[in-house]
């Protein structure tokens, strides 16, 4: 990436965040980044373009992560944990980027935001593939769909946009083996049988 397109990113990107995507014009993120609008305009089309620049790179790089992780010999426990581990600490070291995003992907174009959702929709894929993986070995509970699963993981992990600041008491990585291992141990198999543990 070029110096230009970063400078563009990280203004776009304090800008989204401290005033919004609806009320930051082209204009003030190219005096924030120092660019003309011509510069901007090389780089990206639009201002829905930036908003996606913003958060492409950050799936990409959970997408690859992911499926590099997979491919590990590791036990599939272990894999599941370092998956649920990436999640947590991409999104933590990207939280800005990810809130921007969270904040904003309404306003994205209709085009763009069907992109984003193929996207996100072939990263939930390869992640229920483990999920489904580890419900036939009996890893996990397989008395829940795995689309409930990968939820029970996402939604804390992007409900941390409202909690977490950087520079806290606990680092990224701190946090990330946290929260794999709550949802991990939230959903082992039962020891009881179902029957049983609908009994009152």
């Amino acid at each position: 990436m070029s110096n230009v397109k970063k400078h563009l990113l990280e203004a776009a990107t304090r800008l989204f965040s401290k005033h919004g995507y609806a009320n930051t014009s082209v204009q003030q993120i190219c005096i924030e980044a120092g660019v003309s609008k011509g510069a901007l305009y090389h780089h990206y089309k639009s201002k829905d373009a930036i908003l996606y620049g913003i958060y492409q790179p950050l799936l990409e790089m959970q997408i690859d992560s992911l499926q590099e992780i997979i491919k590990q010999p590791s036990l599939l426990a272990d894999r599941l944990f370092l998956a649920a581990e990436d999640v947590g600490r991409t999104c933590l070291e990207r939280i800005d980027e990810l809130t921007v995003f969270i904040q904003s992907m309404h306003l994205l174009e209709p085009e763009t935001k069907s992109l984003v959702s193929r996207q996100r929709r072939h990263y939930h894929q390869i992640f229920s593939n483990l999920i489904q993986e580890a419900q036939r070995h009996q890893v996990i509970r397989s008395d829940v769909h795995p689309d409930l699963l990968i939820n029970q993981l996402f939604g804390p992990v992007h409900y941390s946009t409202t909690w977490y600041s950087k520079g806290g008491k606990s680092t990224p990585d701190e946090l990330a083996r946290q929260i794999a291992s709550m949802w991990l141990d939230g959903i082992k198999p039962s020891t009881e049988p179902l029957e049983a543990s609908n009994q009152t």
